[in-house]
């Protein structure tokens, strides 16, 4: 599916709840996304002013949720949802998702800012 990297404030993305770097879209109106070139950029711009329905597989929780969300060109912003997506491959059990558990001090983590059980460590099936 898609992976969603940036939602941009006041956006269709960010009014449905979009969440970056963890949230996946799997499906736009009830078709599975499996390949890159699956038609998603055609739906969302032949429905603008429309809900399209996505299918989002969130990392953190590991748990779908539906989402209905309606490309806009007036909201202010830039693109149609106002995200930043990358295709990319996620199991139920993302091996690119590393939850922080301990900062040690005057690490490079601890002077990055990172905070133990807050933060997470997010990486693509790509380089």
């Amino acid at each position: 599916g898609f992976r969603v990297f940036k939602v941009s404030a006041h956006s269709p993305g960010e009014d449905a709840g979009l969440e970056s770097f963890f949230d996946m879209i799997t499906t736009v109106n009830g078709v599975a996304l499996e390949t890159e070139n699956n038609g998603f950029v055609d739906v969302v711009a032949s429905n603008k002013g429309r809900v399209v329905f996505l299918r989002v597989f969130n990392t953190k929780t590991e748990t779908y949720r539906d989402v209905g969300i309606t490309p806009s060109d007036t909201w202010g912003g830039n693109g149609l949802l106002g995200l930043t997506i990358r295709w990319d491959y996620s199991d139920s059990e993302d091996e690119y998702t590393w939850r922080v558990l301990d900062v040690h001090g005057n690490s490079p983590a601890s002077e990055a800012g990172l905070e133990a059980f807050t933060d997470y460590v997010v990486g693509t099936s790509e380089a």
